[in-house]
């Protein structure tokens, strides 16, 4: 099984609690106004590769350094097979990881309603620990540390969701943490109203000039 994946990236420090791996679909038909990730609307081919391979970086991780994986995008229900696979290759994952280490969970981010969620995707994201959902409203964006807009819900679905993330609303959102890979600066987390132009002014004072920010793509 095939997938259309934009990036893989560990550690993740402020999409989820603890030291995170970071899975992004690409591709998205949802296409929230406003949305800091236009970069992962279109589909892309030649983004694709098989979700065995996705499990099996995921495997080359240092055990230990990771309490959880969140899968974003782009919209992973976009690909519901591609999902559906990812969702099983987890489960496996985490069954075979060595006694004694911290269990990890699964947060997933989608653009889908909350009832949609409970509903009709509740066998899609089966396997999920967490899930946000909802669209992005740029008019109702927030401080909720993992969720970008006051009408998104973080809905939990096991127990150990639950408890990884009873507290979440209560937290700071936590600062955007920046990469930068290959000529590129990748911006992770939610960023609130300004903090983009904010970035934009302060890379460019330091004489370096961003060709086509994914935020205006």
């Amino acid at each position: 099984m095939d997938a259309q994946i934009s990036r893989l990236h560990h550690p993740v420090s402020v999409l989820g609690p603890g030291r995170r791996a970071g899975i992004w679909f690409q591709g998205c038909g949802i296409r929230c106004p406003g949305c800091v990730s236009v970069d992962t609307w279109r589909p892309d081919p030649g983004s694709t590769v098989s979700v065995a391979a996705v499990l099996d970086w995921l495997r080359s991780l240092a055990g230990s350094e990771v309490d959880g994986v969140t899968i974003s995008g782009g919209e992973p229900t976009d690909q519901p097979d591609a999902l559906a696979e990812l969702m099983r290759g987890l489960a496996g994952w985490r069954a075979e990881r060595p006694s004694g280490l911290r269990e990890p969970d699964v947060l997933v981010y989608t653009g889908r309603e909350p009832d949609w969620v409970r509903g009709d995707g509740a066998r899609l994201l089966a396997g999920a620990d967490a899930v946000v959902a909802g669209p992005y409203d740029a008019a109702r964006a927030g401080t909720a540390a993992l969720r970008g807009s006051d009408n998104q819900e973080l809905i939990t679905l096991t127990p150990l969701g639950a408890r990884r993330y009873a507290d979440a609303d209560r937290l700071p959102r936590a600062a955007v943490q920046v990469e930068v890979s290959d000529g590129a600066v990748w911006m992770i987390g939610i960023p609130l109203p300004g903090d983009l132009a904010a970035v934009r002014q302060a890379v460019t004072d330091r004489g370096v000039h961003l060709r086509g920010p994914s935020w205006q793509t």
